[in-house]
């Protein structure tokens, strides 16, 4: 991850842009992905990318529950996969899913297990928004917005 990262702050990947594109950021995850790399995968249309790109190598599994619709199992996931596995696991996923379980980051802290976690923000609740846009218009979608100021306090 450190890799990706390292490509995406530097601008090798995106030059000066505020939002990284997900095609952009599937592409740099792939290419410094390990050849047993286990990720979780949460229920946001952040997560497409890589399962449309595919996976490099026979070793590396992606753990998904898309076609359920059931947000918020992508940390579960993680947690269980780390602790089964006894090595480094990536969490990705959007940011609604993501507040679904905050409380396993307290779990990941207290067994020191090896997650690392990236989130995509769409101001929370995407899929929800959409729906209310096409099918409830009475209905606005202010009240469902996360603070994006929640995820930097964190990170730290």
């Amino acid at each position: 991850m450190d890799h990706v990262l390292g490509d995406i702050d530097t601008g090798r990947i995106q030059a000066d842009q505020e939002k990284l594109s997900q095609n952009t950021f599937w592409d740099a995850f792939r290419k410094h992905m390990k050849e047993d790399a286990v990720i979780a995968l949460g229920n946001s249309s952040c997560i497409l990318g890589i399962l449309q790109k595919g996976i490099r190598s026979r070793q590396q599994r992606v753990i998904v529950n898309y076609n359920s619709g059931s947000m918020g199992d992508d940390l579960p996931e993680a947690v269980g996969a780390a602790l089964a596995l006894e090595r480094e696991i990536i969490c990705v996923t959007g940011d609604g899913s993501f507040m679904m379980n905050l409380q396993e980051l307290q779990t990941i802290r207290h067994y020191h297990l090896p997650v690392k976690i990236v989130v995509f923000s769409n101001d929370g609740y995407g899929a929800i928004r959409q729906t209310n846009k096409n099918f409830l218009t009475a209905c606005t979608s202010d009240a469902i917005r996360t603070a994006g100021s929640v995820f930097r306090i964190l990170a730290r």
